[in-house]
């Protein structure tokens, strides 16, 4: 083994044969090759390159680790592999029946979309070295006859379904997705995720199936194969990931076995993933009467603004030159999208100063800045065009199917807290553009705002929407942290039904009104809940003399607490204020200081980021209670843990616990036999999912039974640091997803 020079790998180049050429390293790094010259190669990044892109350490220090492997051996040791590329009609039943008689367990990739063509060829593998590839079209062509392929399909239906053949995917959603969606081919018997079980050992780190190749086996960087204009390539190139995902997949059992409670929490994500996919499957009926009323407001109110806006500086922008226009024909606009238009508004029209170390920016929050310092409406008109503007896109992505149902698509592992992510849906369109292409439909569901949720409705008149959350959700895990450091005050404050938040409003009365807040704090929790009653917070529809909203000074709190638990430091927060109040409560880093500090006095937040800073110091890692274990790899010096990382990692264990409540409150759901009819349909429908909440649909004439059962759901007891802690969930309903607050009584 020789390891190559750095000056050869430099900065996303590397070398082989000791020629130097242009490779992308992202792809082909962890790769070893034979070179022409004898010894073997392996790429990584240039040492060089690392300084100035420290995230990607992680992927060299096993690189290196690879290349002390390699170098006990002369040869090329590549795990051999031979598929069936162009099977006979025969040779697919044989193969698939060999499969559904013996109970093989096999891995499965697919290519194609969910568009009009569907899936163009798939492989299934028992082991890393034998498979078969099936093809649909390639080259342009149908690869069997039509009698064929339906022959071909029930057969691999009747596997897919069969759940005594276990199975192996990287990222089963979208597998099993396509298979539905577009083949009605439901997926039994996933017991197995290479993308799942990668990310459990190394959630900060890519997921996609070249890196868990590069991680776990020997097979050099091929998935640029899929862009071949070579057949057999492409048909070798899909055998390959089958292969290699199986052998990943039994190279991350035993590494992950050894972590028994990132192990569970594995195959707890395992067990919920067909709850998951039957979200992305399922989605929710959208009103498009009412999203079509919502956006002509949106659009009347942005074109009532552009009128103001033009009014009041469209002819000095015309003067200045300043103002352009797409076509001739357009009339002349300011255009609050651009940059160039607004800096000369601020700069140059109002004559403001640019900021000494930002120069001439035109953020929002600078916008706000400045307004706030005169009250220029034209700097007001701006700001409020922009957000409509931003608005009008929002609903525009609220993109319905055919069957007037919209969808996301939901990603167990799209964070490296645990966190769920949305982003659009795999169902897709045919594009409205008319040229052929088809696109994605739905967006991400968990950013859709309050008002907009009056378009998600049931299925019928018939059916309540309902929605059940966790209360207080990661304040939990936060005062269970501190409690175990033996500040038990935040914990004991919650169990006896007292939030923090309120807490905060209390000792910052008594500091406004110069008597001692700790007077709050001698307080015992009868007198203190007495107290808190007494405190009324007004509605968010006053205003006070300001022109705040009345319930400004909770909702700081509110943010205070949240942002001072993960050790957000005062200028944070006060920007953080500033921009959810439309620039209305201003305030200043030292007012945002005393709140932390009143905080602080009750809570010691500090002790548990002090801490946290020195878990990440010996261990370079923390492990939540649910059992997600997350190592820091952006930790430089471990003596000298960067403030950044801190407040990731103060942030991390409340929300993968937090999320983990969540996905076991759907697991109950979606196993619990009382809740399946006949038929299999459920009778507490879940629809959505949004970080700490479920929502769905039940029929109006079982709500009470429905909602004792999505109360029982949520019932998920969490040890953390010795502790038993329950998180509370509640929930209502109503005729949409806006509309659910209707309570019944426990």
């Amino acid at each position: 083994m020789r390891f190559l020079r750095p000056d050869l790998t430099y900065e996303k180049h590397g070398a082989r044969g000791g020629i130097t050429t242009v490779i992308p390293l992202d792809r082909w790094r962890g790769s070893v090759v034979q070179s022409d010259l004898g010894p073997k190669v392996i790429f990584t990044f240039s040492p060089r390159y690392l300084l100035s892109a420290f995230t990607d350490l992680p992927y060299f220090r096993f690189d290196i680790a690879r290349a002390v492997e390699q170098s006990r051996y002369p040869e090329l040791r590549l795990t051999p592999r031979v598929g069936i590329l162009r099977p006979t009609l025969s040779q697919v039943v044989d193969f698939l029946s060999d499969l559904r008689r013996n109970h093989i367990h096999a891995s499965s990739d697919i290519e194609g979309y969910p568009d009009d063509r569907g899936i163009t060829m798939l492989s299934i593998c028992p082991d890393p070295i034998s498979g078969i590839v099936i093809p649909f079209w390639i080259g342009g062509d149908h690869y069997w006859s039509a009698s064929e392929e339906l022959i071909v399909w029930q057969y691999l239906s009747a596997y897919y379904a069969d759940a005594l053949c276990t199975k192996t995917f990287h990222n089963g959603f979208y597998e099993s997705f396509v298979l539905a969606w577009k083949h009605r081919c439901i997926v039994c018997g996933w017991t197995d995720d290479t993308m799942l079980k990668f990310w459990e050992l190394y959630p900060e780190l890519e997921k996609n199936l070249g890196v868990v190749n590069s991680f776990c086996t020997l097979e050099p960087y091929y998935k640029d194969d899929r862009e071949s204009n070579n057949l057999t390539t492409k048909l070798e190139y899909n055998f390959k990931d089958s292969a290699v995902t199986d052998e990943a997949n039994r190279a991350l059992e035993s590494t992950l076995a050894a972590v028994p409670a990132s192990y569970a929490h594995y195959r707890f994500n395992i067990r919920i993933a067909p709850a998951i996919s039957y979200l992305n499957l399922r989605g929710c009926r959208l009103d498009l009467d009412r999203l079509a009323d919502h956006h002509r407001r949106e659009s009347q109110e942005l074109n009532d603004l552009q009128q103001r806006l033009d009014d009041s500086v469209l002819s000095s922008a015309l003067a200045a030159d300043v103002v352009t226009r797409k076509r001739k024909s357009d009339p002349f606009h300011f255009n609050v999208k651009s940059v160039d238009q607004k800096r000369w508004l601020l700069y140059t029209h109002l004559g403001y100063k640019p900021h000494g170390r930002w120069g001439p920016v035109t953020d929002e929050e600078t916008l706000l800045r400045y307004y706030v310092k005169d009250r220029n409406p034209a700097i007001r008109l701006v700001i409020q065009a922009v957000r409509k503007r931003t608005r009008l896109q929002d609903i525009t992505k609220l993109v319905p199917n055919s069957d007037g149902r919209i969808r996301t698509s939901l990603d167990l592992v799209g964070t490296n807290t645990g966190r769920l992510s949305s982003r659009e849906s795999m169902a897709m369109r045919p594009s409205d553009s008319g040229d052929g292409c088809w696109e994605n439909t739905g967006t991400n569901l968990q950013n859709v705002t309050k008002d907009l949720r009056d378009c998600f409705v049931p299925d019928t008149d018939v059916y309540d929407f309902w929605q059940f959350d966790l209360r207080g959700a990661d304040a939990w895990t936060v005062g269970a942290d501190l409690a175990a450091l033996g500040h038990t005050t935040m914990l004991e404050d919650m169990l006896a039904g007292i939030k923090p938040a309120k807490v905060l409003m209390a000792l910052l009365a008594e500091y406004e009104s110069g008597r001692d807040p700790k007077a709050i704090n001698a307080m015992d929790r009868a007198t203190l809940k007495r107290h808190l009653d007494t405190i009324a917070i007004p509605d968010s529809s006053q205003r006070d003399n300001a022109g705040r909203p009345g319930d400004w000074k909770y909702d700081v709190c509110k943010k205070v607490q949240h942002g001072t638990n993960y050790d957000a430091k005062p200028g944070t927060i006060a920007a953080l204020v500033f921009a959810d109040s439309d620039g209305l409560v201003d305030l200043t880093d030292r007012e945002a200081s005393i709140y932390q500090s009143l905080y602080k006095l009750r809570y010691k937040p500090d002790e548990r980021n002090n801490w946290i800073r020195k878990q990440l110091s010996i261990h370079g890692r923390l492990t939540a209670a649910c059992g997600i274990s997350r190592k820091f790899f952006a930790i430089r010096n471990p003596s000298d843990i960067d403030d950044d990382i801190v407040r990731q990692a103060s942030a991390f264990e409340p929300q993968a616990n937090t999320t983990y409540c969540t996905n076991a409150a759907l697991a109950n759901l979606w196993y619990d036999p009382q809740n399946r009819a006949k038929s299999g349909w459920l009778h507490c429908d879940p629809l959505l999912q949004v970080h700490d909440a479920l929502a769905g649909q039940n029929h109006s004439a079982a709500r009470s039974w429905a909602h004792g059962k999505l109360r029982g759901y949520f019932d998920t007891k969490l040890v953390i640091h010795g502790i038993d802690v329950l998180i509370p969930a509640d929930g209502g309903w109503g005729r949409n997803w806006h509309d659910t607050k209707n309570k019944l009584l426990a």
